[in-house]
C-alpha cells in the first residue's frame, strides 16, 4: 500500500479514532496491567515492521516509517496514542534523525546512509491500555564506529538502570532515581556523551504521561505494584561539536541537541512493577 493510499483510507481512520480517544479524556487514568501488556504486544510488533523496512532499505523516509506503523496498527485494531495526545501529532509515530532526539514529525526528506533514525511508537489498545516503546537505528552502513558504539551504549544503559535497580535490597522511586543518576554521570564519564535529564521516564496507563514523571523529582507520586512506567534515556553524542545535556524545541515540537552536528539515540521500554517492586519488560526484543 502506498502512501497516498494509506492517506486517503487508513490516516482517515487512525485521525477519526485518535478523535474518540479525546473526546473521551476525563475518565480513569487507570488501566490494568493486562490492558498495558497487549498494547505494548503491538507496540513491539509495530517496530519489527519499522525495524525490518529500515534495515532493508525498502523505507526511504519518515513517512514510509509511520505510513508502515500505522497499517501495523490498523491491523491489530489499535490506532495511534500519539494521535489523541492533544497535542496535534498527525501521524501514526515520531521519525527523528541525526540531530532531532525526540517527538519527531515524519517527512519525505530522503534517508542517508550512516543517519541515526529513531522510531518512538505509542499504540492505544482498543482496550484502553497504552504501550510505548523506542529504538534508534542506524541506516545502511554506518559511516563511523563512533556511531556504532555510541547507540549500543545508549542501549546499555537502559539495560544497566533496570538490572542494578532489581538488584537493590531497597526498590522504591528514590532508589530508581539514584540508580539513574548513578549510571547518567557515568555515561558521561566521557566528555563525548551526554543525556537529557529532562527526558527519562513517565508513568503510563490510560494516557500517555502520567505522574510519575520518573528522574526529575518534581512528584511524590510512588512506584507500586502493577504500576506501569517508561524508562527512556534520550542521549547526545558531540559527534566532533560542543554540546550538553541541554536541547531545544522547534516549531513543530520536533526536540533537537543544541547543536546541528550532534548525534541522538533513544532507548525506551514500558515496563510493569511487579509484587517485589521490581521492573519487568513488556516491550524487550532486542
Amino acid at each position: 500500500m502506498s502512501f497516498i493510499e494509506f492517506s486517503s483510507t487508513a490516516l482517515q481512520r487512525l485521525t477519526a479514532d485518535a478523535a474518540k480517544c479525546q473526546s473521551a479524556r476525563g475518565g480513569s487514568l487507570n488501566a490494568t496491567a493486562e490492558k498495558v501488556r497487549k498494547a505494548c504486544k503491538v507496540c513491539v510488533e509495530c517496530m519489527r515492521v519499522a525495524e525490518c523496512g529500515l534495515q532493508s532499505k525498502d523505507f526511504k523516509n519518515g513517512m514510509e516509517v509511520a505510513n508502515a506503523v500505522g497499517i501495523c496498527m490498523l491491523k491489530n485494531k489499535c490506532h495511534s496514542a500519539c494521535m489523541c495526545d492533544g497535542d496535534g501529532f498527525e501521524y501514526p509515530c515520531c521519525v527523528s534523525v541525526n540531530d532531532c532526539a525526540a517527538h519527531g514529525t515524519p517527512t519525505t526528506e530522503p534517508f542517508q546512509d550512516g543517519d541515526l533514525i529513531k522510531v518512538d511508537i505509542v499504540v492505544h489498545h482498543g482496550e484502553g491500555g497504552m504501550g510505548d516503546m523506542a529504538r534508534t537505528f542506524i541506516y545502511g552502513e554506518s559511516q563511523s564506529d563512533a556511531h556504532t558504539q555510541f547507540v549500543l551504549a545508549t542501549k546499555r544503559l537502559l539495560r544497566v538502570i533496570v538490572d542494578n535497580f532489581n538488584k537493590r535490597s531497597t526498590r522504591n522511586r528514590a532508589a530508581l532515581e539514584s540508580e539513574m543518576t548513578e549510571q547518567y554521570n557515568e555515561f558521561e564519564s566521557t566528555s563525548e556523551y551526554f543525556v537529557m535529564r529532562d527526558l527519562t521516564g513517565h508513568r503510563i496507563g490510560a494516557r500517555m504521561h502520567l505522574k510519575p514523571f520518573i528522574g526529575n523529582g518534581n512528584t511524590d507520586v510512588p512506584l507500586a505494584a502493577d504500576m506501569t512506567v517508561c524508562i527512556e534515556p534520550v542521549t547526545v553524542l558531540a559527534n566532533g561539536a560542543p554540546t550538553s545535556s541541554k536541547f531545544v524545541s522547534d516549531h513543530q515540537g520536533n526536540i533537537r541537541s543544541v547543536h546541528s552536528q550532534n548525534r541522538t539515540a533513544h532507548h525506551e521500554n514500558t515496563y510493569v512493577i511487579d509484587s517485589d517492586l521490581k521492573l519487568q519488560p513488556l516491550t524487550c526484543y532486542n
